[in-house]
């Protein structure tokens, strides 16, 4: 039996060493090529969807409201909120003309989610490229839209930005930050290699013809949550998306505050991952069954206690070629901070994420925030 665990370790690690030195290189390698961008800036449409999120815009509304952009306009999609928020956007209005806000008012027994005040936002955006981000996000820099935007030229369609969570010194905000990373990780190199499987509506952009053009969300429109990564699952192409990670591009989002949150978050985002393309389910399964055979085979070695020595070392090969891979890509994305542990962190984030996917076989989550 020893003997059996033991080739499912080596197995397991094998399989990961290629993936972290196969898949994850095009990241930790990554050179931004020239790109030949629209040879004038073409106006902008930025669109935020809010729910009660009074406090959240007044903090992050600002830095999106003052970007050095030549013609962008903003849309906040109001979705039914409760609190103040409308008196808060209809404050800002008064100084800020390019601001639009939209009240969407729901139907009673509508599903939940933001694709019904998404899809009203887009159909009233008065340009053709969209730019996403969240309520509870913050560019790094004021020119965030002119560097997404930047990036669309004649056959580009889509823009994959990168949006890392805010620093706190708790334990949970370094296993969340970690968790985020490593999913980016996942879909920037992906996307590197010519397989756009997902992107995340906190910040990305795309045209709104191809959003017309692909029925918008109405081929997943049963869904909760998949506004983003279902959306982009559906419409990219090897040679119609690129990826723009450098940091003044970046927007912050606020990680969630406690365990159940984030559990929560969880489980409604592994909702859209049945719902992947074949080929992407069976390139991220690849990578997350090689993860659990590779932690269930120590602890079947541990509870056997042979080959101690052999067992000992191949888990030490495979978080050192870990770590080499991570310090390489978090230096693109910003997580040096979290390298020292990364080991920790990852069988921690592999935990949770077990949980909500079983969680997921068994419940249904039907709310977006």
């Amino acid at each position: 039996m020893s003997l059996l665990w033991f080739s499912v370790l080596f197995f397991s690690v094998i399989i990961q060493s290629v993936y972290y030195f196969g898949l994850f290189s095009k990241l930790a390698w990554y050179k931004k090529e020239k790109i030949l961008s629209l040879s004038t800036k073409q106006p902008v449409s930025v669109l935020i969807c809010a729910k009660n999120e009074e406090q959240n815009l007044q903090r992050f509304l600002p830095s999106i409201l003052t970007q050095k952009y030549t013609s962008y306009e903003v849309i906040v999609i109001n979705d039914d909120s409760t609190d103040n928020t409308m008196k808060v956007l209809s404050e800002f209005e008064k100084t800020h003309s390019h601001l639009r806000v939209l009240n969407f008012k729901r139907e009673e027994n509508e599903m939940v989610g933001k694709k019904d005040p998404l899809t009203f936002g887009i159909q009233n955006a008065n340009h053709e490229l969209l730019v996403f981000t969240d309520a509870d996000c913050q560019p790094v820099s004021d020119n965030w839209v002119e560097k997404i935007a930047g990036n669309f030229t004649d056959s580009i369609d889509i823009v994959l930005g990168f949006s890392p969570f805010s620093h706190r010194p708790t334990l949970l905000n370094k296993i969340v930050r970690f968790d985020a990373l490593y999913i980016a990780m996942q879909y920037i190199s992906l996307s590197l290699w010519g397989r756009s499987y997902m992107g995340v509506g906190r910040n990305m952009a795309y045209r709104k013809s191809l959003w017309k053009n692909n029925g918008g969300f109405s081929s997943h429109s049963t869904i909760v949550s998949g506004d983003d990564d279902l959306f982009i699952n559906k419409v990219s192409r090897s040679n119609n998306v690129s990826i723009e990670i450098e940091e003044c591009s970046w927007t912050i989002s606020e990680a969630p505050d406690s365990l159940s949150n984030w559990y929560f978050q969880k489980l409604r985002h592994l909702t859209t991952a049945p719902h992947y393309h074949l080929k992407d389910k069976i390139l991220l399964g690849g990578l997350h069954g090689s993860l659990f055979l590779f932690y269930f085979s120590i602890i079947g070695l541990l509870l056997t206690n042979h080959m101690t020595f052999y067992v000992c070392l191949l888990i030490v090969i495979r978080f050192v070629f870990q770590l080499m891979m991570i310090k390489k890509c978090f230096v693109r994305v910003g997580g040096q901070d979290l390298l020292l542990f990364s080991p920790l962190f990852e069988f921690l984030g592999f935990v949770v994420n077990g949980f909500a996917i079983l969680s997921n076989l068994i419940l249904s989550y039907k709310k977006w925030n």
